[in-house]
């Protein structure tokens, strides 16, 4: 930090660029669980005692995921339009890495089953549009906000570094 503005570093500009791309975390000299990069992106939970994570790569290409852990059932959003603050040297020039909700797929005490099809997220039920944030954006449910689910969005090693009995979604 300066007073002297000639001197201060220019708030666009990473200080961090490269880390996404850099295969291993910085001043991280641990083991890394193999089941995943050590710096890929994943959704985590901890419900009752169970720990799941979610790949974002995964997500991406399968934005919609119903699944139950600690026996709460939930649906997993991912969307893209979400920069990574870890990428280039100018954060606006990043990779999207998209960005992840969790909610309760209940509404009104009623399942709702979710798909994505171009892009968007939508219920089967009544057809209408989700956005990632579980907010319903037209139809007799709009303004309808589903209920968020407590996650984190973190990089894998730091997630497996303390919940290394996490199961990785889609592994059996």
């Amino acid at each position: 930090m300066s007073r002297d503005t000639e001197k201060s570093r220019d708030s666009g500009m990473n200080p961090y660029s490269g880390y996404d791309s850099s295969g291993r975390p910085f001043l991280f000299d641990g083991p890394f669980d193999p089941r995943l990069s050590p710096l890929e992106r994943v959704a985590t939970l901890n419900l009752n005692g169970d720990q799941m994570a979610y790949s974002f790569l995964q997500l991406q290409a399968m934005p919609v995921i119903h699944d139950s852990v600690g026996g709460r059932p939930l649906v997993v959003f991912w969307s893209s339009s979400t920069v990574s603050a870890l990428d280039a040297s100018r954060i606006s020039e990043s990779d999207d890495v998209g960005s992840v909700g969790v909610f309760s797929p209940l509404v009104g005490g009623e399942p709702l089953s979710f798909i994505s099809a171009r892009g968007e997220i939508r219920d089967e039920e009544t057809e209408r549009l989700w956005n990632v944030l579980g907010l319903a954006i037209g139809g007799p449910l709009a303004g309808v906000r589903l209920e968020p689910v407590v996650h984190g969005n973190d990089f894998w090693f730091a997630w497996d570094g303390f919940w290394s009995d996490t199961r990785v979604y889609g592994e059996e």
